[in-house]
């Protein structure tokens, strides 16, 4: 599965950096099979995301945990963009288990970044550049509230939903 894109179909957010827009040729798919953890997804996924990436020693690569409380396909996405140079993984961000974000979006109910009750394990050291690593960008909450968490650092993705703010 080899995908390509160009600088222009590539969709921009402050602060985010996505391979694609989630609608887009095939991202839905792969985005739901990187979730579902498939190899080739995420060697796919990691191969595009690490292009959007310059090669550093001196980056953390911060797993996004999933509503089980931790990181599970996104420390496997984080662990392949790490083995192209591109940083080092930092697994430290948790949160209680909940809903997911979709189910509860469905349902209607808001949420907010303090609602998802993200917290460190470890503390992150000063001077290294900050990446968390996710499959998608939908509403923007996990982007704002790692970033709240943290204070600083960008989100890496597969794709971002056209809704995102």
């Amino acid at each position: 599965m080899e995908i390509s894109f160009t600088e222009s179909t590539r969709p921009t957010v402050q602060g985010v950096k996505a391979v694609g827009e989630y609608y887009a040729f095939s991202n839905r798919e792969i985005a739901h099979a990187i979730k579902d953890g498939d190899p080739a997804a995420i060697r796919t996924a990691a191969k595009a995301m690490s292009q959007l990436l310059t090669k550093s020693e001196h980056r953390l690569l911060i797993p996004v945990p999933s509503h089980l409380g931790k990181a599970t396909y996104t420390l496997r996405l984080a662990e392949a963009i790490a083995k192209a140079g591109c940083g080092m993984v930092y697994n430290v961000l948790k949160c209680p288990e909940r809903e997911t974000l979709y189910s509860l979006k469905q349902r209607g109910i808001a949420t907010s970044p303090e609602s998802l009750g993200f917290f460190l394990q470890s503390p992150v050291p000063e001077g290294w550049e900050i990446v968390f690593v996710d499959n998608v960008v939908a509403t923007g909450t996990t982007a704002a509230a790692c970033r709240a968490l943290i204070g600083r650092g960008e989100m890496l993705v597969w794709a971002i939903d056209s809704t995102a703010r």
